[in-house]
């Protein structure tokens, strides 16, 4: 791994929408508009507050009243999608149980249907094994889980997801005192928790990112590599990514920053296009939040998101 690694630097309230570019005078005017649940919605400003405008083909369009910022305006027009969605599934069922007639057997009454909450709606939160990674799947071939698949056949570990691994290993160990050795099999541990290392730890084999196919040993070697730069570089910086880039290294690659997504210190940052330019989700756990100034490109949404965990992290 080059010392170029050194310079990898620089939930949203809406979580779940997906952004849509608006016109450019929208976006000049600070508007934007996103899609939901088969829904346009529009949320522009109205002098000094926010207002929003939902449509849709075939239905009744939506307004809201104006709200202080764009993200409850964003807010209160997906509690009115949900709360008319949940309406309609209601009327549909009734319409069909009074059209059977009389004669019918007696109908069970049900319970009321849910309101939708009135804070942001968050996506259910994964299952997260040690270092926050995703649950693998088992198998008779393998286990696939944190980024990485294990072929049992061969013993041989293939990365499939770089950011997702480096998410789902972050604490796995201390990057500094721990052997290298450890530090592979931390990590890889983390990413697959169901993988029993003591059996086919020693023995396993690893594809680097190029293809290679090397030893437990040889792997280790190459973390043992960045150990020494990280040593001597006298960076202050180096401790905030000391453990990704340890991780990258297993299996000798590393992120590039222009890209989304896009993992640092166990958070997993995406650019989601937002008014004409970019804003940095991040998710940390169970959790997802975003910056709150648009970007205008997907590097400078990454570099917003990692200046917002250093600063949250107070590294």
């Amino acid at each position: 791994m080059p010392l170029p690694l050194f310079f990898i630097g620089g939930s949203f309230a809406a979580a779940g929408l997906g952004f849509v570019f608006g016109s450019r005078r929208n976006a000049a005017r600070g508007a934007f508009c996103f899609l939901f649940m088969g829904w346009t919605v529009h949320v522009e400003p109205e002098g000094d507050a926010w207002t929003w405008r939902a449509t849709k083909d075939g239905s009744t369009p939506g307004e809201g009243t104006p709200t202080t910022t764009k993200i409850d305006a964003a807010d209160a027009a997906r509690a009115w999608i949900v709360s008319r969605q949940i309406k309609g599934a209601v009327e549909v069922i009734t319409d069909t149980m009074d059209s059977a007639g009389e004669g019918t057997a007696p109908t069970i009454p049900r319970p009321p249907a849910p309101m939708p909450p009135a804070g942001p709606i968050v996506e259910p939160p994964m299952p997260s094994p040690l270092g926050g990674g995703f649950p693998p799947k088992s198998g008779s071939t393998g286990l696939r889980g944190g980024g990485l698949y294990w072929r049992k056949l061969g013993n041989n570990i293939l990365l499939q997801d770089l950011q997702r691994f480096v998410y789902a290993s972050f604490g796995a160990s201390e990057p500094y005192s721990a052997s290298p050795g450890k530090v592979v099999r931390a990590a890889i541990q983390a990413a697959l928790p169901e993988l029993d290392m003591a059996t086919f730890g020693d023995s396993m084999t690893i594809t680097l990112a190029n293809g290679n196919v090397v030893s437990w040993a040889e792997s280790a070697a190459l973390v043992e590599d960045l150990q020494t730069q990280l040593h001597a570089s006298g960076n202050p910086d180096v401790p905030a990514f000391a453990a990704d880039i340890l991780h990258e290294g297993i299996f000798d690659t590393e992120q590039q920053q222009s890209q989304s997504p896009f993992a640092f210190r166990g958070r997993l940052i995406r650019a989601l296009p937002a008014a004409g330019g970019f804003v940095a989700q991040i998710r940390h756990g169970e959790i997802d939040y975003a910056t709150d100034i648009v970007q205008p490109t997907v590097a400078d949404a990454i570099q917003a998101g990692i200046a917002q965990i250093r600063d949250k992290d107070g590294v």
